[in-house]
């Protein structure tokens, strides 16, 4: 069974030389109904009237090298995995690499700086060795992990590795550019991209029940309540309805009505589960971090 961090991997590449043996030979007449075989190998194809079917792209180069060895090239688009989003990776090796497994290693989410303990997972494999395979990641509590490709010779013992580490990026913030807050209500995770790059991933809490965190994008007006981004910061911040101290404050609405904040050390135990009256809660450690990143004006996205 494959295990849940990752739906099924499978690879949608065939080898160099399967591909060019598939490929017509006959001339450009043959392309037609064969170009849209071609389009469906990795790597693509052209046709060449001199040198006939040639790779379209560059071909991940053999490692020459008697003794087996492999290098991870590239995973997805800049080495960032994006939930449920299908990613290549490509790698090339050296010698007699038969299949490979891919596993990962990450440290979850940590809280109040303090971390919560490493996980290891299984992705996929064993697959036949093409240099090329496709992962559909599922959402992860971490914000990056280190990819390890395993290969193993024929007789199934392993003779090689590589690892190469990628960030995570959660389906929400898939086209989303630029500096950004992102909170995931149904997660209780806040993220924090700075020039497109996940820097902060934090464990919240939103409204519990009976209270509203409400939705919101930039730009959008409720009830002439202006709300998506952060409208002011407050570090030593005091709430008059509740009498308390919110340390670390940034409004995400025009009025205050809701922000993110610092909440007291006795409300850690709560934090990844609902349980405020309406405001994103953080951990101090946390919420002083982020108060020194995070600008006015940045934009923030609640889903």
């Amino acid at each position: 069974m494959v295990p849940a961090m990752l739906r099924p991997a499978i690879s949608l590449s065939l080898p160099i030389l399967a591909a060019l043996v598939c490929a017509p030979s006959t001339g450009p007449a043959a392309v037609g109904e064969e170009a849209d075989l071609v389009r469906a190998l990795a790597p693509p194809l052209r046709w060449d009237p001199k040198q006939g079917w040639q790779p379209a792209g560059p071909v991940p180069p053999l490692l020459v090298t008697p003794k087996p060895c492999l290098e991870i090239l590239s995973v997805g688009a800049g080495n960032q995995l994006v939930e449920d989003e299908p990613a290549e990776v490509l790698w090339q090796w050296g010698g007699e690499i038969a299949s490979v497994r891919i596993s990962c290693e990450y440290e979850l989410c940590p809280l109040g700086g303090r971390s919560r303990g490493r996980a290891q997972k299984i992705l996929a494999g064993p697959l036949p060795n093409t240099g090329c395979a496709i992962l559909t990641p599922a959402w992860v509590d971490a914000p990056g992990l280190t990819l390890r490709l395993t290969g193993y010779d024929a007789a199934g013992r392993p003779v090689a590795s590589a690892e190469k580490y990628v960030t995570l990026r959660p389906r929400q913030a898939r086209d989303l550019r630029g500096t950004f807050i992102v909170i995931l209500r149904d997660r209780q995770r806040l993220y924090f991209f700075q020039d497109d790059k996940l820097v902060r991933m934090h464990i919240i809490s939103t409204a519990m029940p009976g209270y509203t965190t409400p939705r919101m994008a930039p730009g959008m007006v409720r009830g002439g309540l202006r709300m998506g981004q952060v409208f002011y910061k407050d570090a030593h911040a005091w709430s008059r309805r509740y009498k308390c101290p919110m340390p670390y404050w940034m409004a995400v609405t025009s009025t205050g009505s809701h922000g993110i904040h610092a909440t007291v050390p006795r409300a850690y135990r709560r934090l990844g589960r609902p349980a405020s009256h309406g405001c994103i809660r953080q951990h101090l450690h946390d919420a002083r971090i982020l108060f020194g990143m995070v600008k006015i004006g940045t934009p923030v996205y609640i889903f």
